[in-house]
């Protein structure tokens, strides 16, 4: 997409050369003064927006309509039906924030009907005139005496109201009674009901009857099962009076109330009889209550009275130990500090044989066991003999005894020959140890670390003992470890006689340096093994410049010397900066004088580019003012970076009449990157189609169309188009578009 170099400010084209007014003008260049909207037009009418109204007190689809708000109605629903309305604003603070007011209907005198309001039977009219307007208040006839009510009566076909008294028409029936009291008609509930009867209610309206007597079974207000009855409400809601033995009893038995079990969840208490499964109206469970505390037991008890005669028995807890337990053979009577009597193990087994099964899930184990205390031979094992009975034993009987005896074979211990028993000669010993054994060190278990210094000696290592391939070098790594060293060190002796091996360094090898003073040298402080300085030699004149020649480079062989590219390296040499003309040429836009000074200038023979990126810029100050006189460019920069110039405007005015019209080819001139090209369009019998050119790289093109004929004598129409699609299109004389491109599409963002 091309850019203009130069900002420009696009003026909001003036679509006329008239005579510019404040009023705005359709079909005329000068509206009338006395009007906000002047539309003059010979064969065309206004149309004003079409819309649904929902109902003549609702805004919408309008939001916050203004006061006279004109608009034509197109629904028929509630109350509109399709014609010409306006609003008219309630008069209240905020009405049109709050939406307040109602649609009014234009009515003509072919479009409206005539309303009729009269009298009729028992009904009186009042009217009221306000300006034009006139308001009809109805209401109805009074009757011909006080409290009378106004009823329908069925007179013939025909259905009419009538005043009448009340207790000419009121009669009591189904259990309401209507009395006459003076003169009124007290009516309440009371006598036959004469048909079926339902009375509904709901959650939130219910019945209750207040004031019952309450039978609490005090005196004289007691229930009497045989002779008063309980009213219930069968599953079709009718009231109905039942004994309670037909309730209770009696539905129990035939099954048709569903009775709760009595049970007993803990066993403690026995209940029998098949009734006991709906013997009553909740399930309840009954349990034998625990005693005092924890080990007390249940016990049958005498009762007897005062003269100690037995008259029945009953229960009672008591604690464990109050009853008469035998205890033997390893059990014993433990009497706690709360005088509780408990049992637990102690005391002389009285059986021939007490045992004790165990299993691999079921074990036997004695926990809290106290350490024997040295020496173990005052001390004793228990063992079990094959029988599985337990008996004592001493660890020397067990062990010792046993080896010595023959009764424990005894294994050999042994050692690699490395490791010596007893003496410096042995390496075996018989009887010592339960299994055989055998002793050796582990290869490459024992290091520097566990040899002590001076413990091996010269005279310690055979001949060939240590050979080469036994030889290792270990470094220390940064966290103390030992490992090889790397290829290329060497052993260096430090300043307290330790070796340690270190890479081979100028610094290790105390280096020379390497200095000049015309060649930038770095990392050349231990270089060499002797100081020295190279420096370039000057030239034989003052400000000489050192230059490469076309001569190259060449060996002892008389060979010309390459780089690892195999390009040829050339000699350098000292020659005047005068004598630089020889070397540097002037091109592209360069210029060198005949002083070697080189200035901007010149012919730009191939293409040249100036690469601006990162934080780069370019700047030209000091520009003289464009003349106004001449016909000025635009500089721009193409997509591909070049500069390039064009007209800012197009050459001469342009005017189209009827048929295709391209706007890039009706203008001669024309480019993409013009800031405004205004059209002029005059129409005649058939239409003018102006199509606007490609959008791609038109950004911020305006293109000013107007119509110029000053009358209605056409028939064409002017159709703006862009590609396909049409834009805008319009007849009116002086009727005008601005239209703009954003790059991507073109927009109309003016019109009159």
């Amino acid at each position: 997409m091309k850019k203009l170099i130069l900002s420009a400010t696009v003026a909001f084209t003036v679509l006329t050369t008239s005579n510019i007014y404040a009023q705005q003008g359709f079909g005329t260049n000068t509206p009338d003064r006395s009007s906000a909207v002047d539309i003059v037009s010979n064969k065309r009418g206004l149309l004003i927006p079409r819309l649904e109204l929902t109902k003549t007190t609702e805004a919408g689809p309008v939001v916050k309509p203004e006061n006279a708000l004109f608009v034509y109605n197109k629904a028929s629903v509630n109350d509109v039906t399709p014609g010409f309305y306006y609003w008219e604003a309630a008069n209240v603070a905020n009405a049109k924030e709050q939406g307040l007011g109602r649609w009014v209907r234009f009515v003509s005198s072919n479009s409206g009907s005539a309303v009729t309001v009269s009298a009729g039977d028992n009904v009186t009219v009042k009217d009221t005139k306000i300006g034009h307007d006139t308001n009809y208040e109805v209401s109805v006839k009074g009757g011909t005496a006080p409290n009378q009510v106004l009823v329908t009566k069925k007179d013939g076909d025909n259905y009419i109201t009538e005043w009448v008294n009340p207790e000419e028409f009121i009669i009591g029936v189904n259990g309401v009674t209507a009395e006459k009291v003076g003169d009124e008609v007290h009516v309440g509930l009371g006598g036959d009901l004469s048909k079926p009867t339902e009375i509904k209610t709901t959650k939130k309206n219910t019945l209750a009857i207040s004031g019952l007597d309450k039978l609490d079974g005090t005196a004289g207000k007691e229930f009497d099962a045989t002779s008063q009855n309980i009213v219930i409400m069968g599953t079709d809601g009718i009231l109905k009076v039942v004994t309670p033995k037909a309730l209770i009893d009696d539905a129990i038995d035939n099954g048709d109330i569903d009775g709760k079990a009595l049970t007993s969840k803990g066993n403690s208490i026995q209940i029998d009889g098949t009734a006991a499964a709906t013997a009553l109206l909740k399930e309840v469970n009954i349990e034998v209550k625990g005693g005092d505390k924890a080990g007390q037991i249940l016990v049958t008890k005498e009762v007897k009275d005062s003269s100690g005669t037995v008259t029945g028995t009953t229960t009672e807890w008591v604690d464990a130990d109050k009853v008469g337990v035998e205890v033997t053979n390893g059990i014993q009577k433990i009497t706690g500090a709360d005088g509780t009597t408990k049992l637990g193990l102690g005391g002389a087994l009285t059986e021939d044989k007490t045992s004790i099964t165990t299993t691999d899930k079921n074990v036997l184990a004695i926990e809290g066991l106290t350490s024997v205390d040295k020496p173990v031979t005052d001390n004793n094992i228990v063992i079990a003999d094959k029988d599985g009975v337990l008996k004592q034993t001493s660890a020397k009987n067990l062990i010792e005894d046993a080896v010595g005896k023959g009764g424990l074979v005894a294994k050999t211990l042994t050692t690699d020959g490395k490791i010596v028993i007893g003496d410096t000669q042995s390496s075996e010993l018989k009887n010592a140890v339960l299994v055989d054994t055998k002793l050796s060190i582990k290869e490459g278990s024992i290091t520097s670390t566990e040899i002590l210094d001076g413990t091996i000696a010269n005279i310690d290592l055979g001949n060939g003992a240590v050979t080469s391939d036994k030889m290792t070098a270990g470094v220390a790594d940064k966290d103390g470890k030992i490992k090889n060293a790397d290829k290329g060190m060497i052993p260096v002796a430090g300043d307290n006689g330790t070796v340690t091996y270190q890479q081979i360094t100028g610094e290790l090898l105390n280096g020379k340096a390497l200095t000049s003073g015309s060649i930038s040298v770095f990392g050349g402080e231990t270089a060499l093994l002797d100081a020295t300085r190279i420096d370039i030699t000057g030239g034989t004149n003052k400000g000489d410049v050192l230059v490469t020649t076309d001569k190259p480079l060449l060996n002892e062989k008389n060979e010309e010397v390459k780089d690892k590219d195999g390009k040829t390296i050339y000699i350098t040499e000292w020659v005047k900066a005068s004598d630089l003309g020889n070397t540097v040429k002037s091109g592209q836009g360069i210029t060198v004088k005949s002083d070697n000074t080189v200035n901007l200038g010149g012919e730009i023979t191939e293409p040249t580019i100036l690469d601006l990126t990162g934080n780069g810029s370019l700047a030209i100050t000091g520009l003289d003012k464009a003349d106004a006189k001449q016909t000025n460019k635009a500089v721009v920069v193409q997509a591909d970076g070049k500069l390039a110039t064009i007209d800012k405007t197009p050459v001469g005015p342009i005017n189209v009449q009827e048929g295709d019209v391209f706007v890039d080819q009706s203008v001669t001139n024309y480019h993409p990157s013009m800031e405004e090209i205004v059209i002029e369009v005059t129409l005649g019998a058939t239409d003018t189609n102006l199509s606007l050119p490609a959008v791609n790289g038109t950004e911020g093109q305006t293109i000013s169309v107007k119509i110029v004929n000053a009358d209605e004598k056409h028939n064409g129409y002017l159709n703006i188009k862009s590609g396909s699609d049409v834009l805008a299109y319009g007849a009116m004389p002086f009727q005008g578009w601005i239209i703009k491109s954003n790059g991507t599409k073109w927009i109309v963002v003016g019109r009159n």
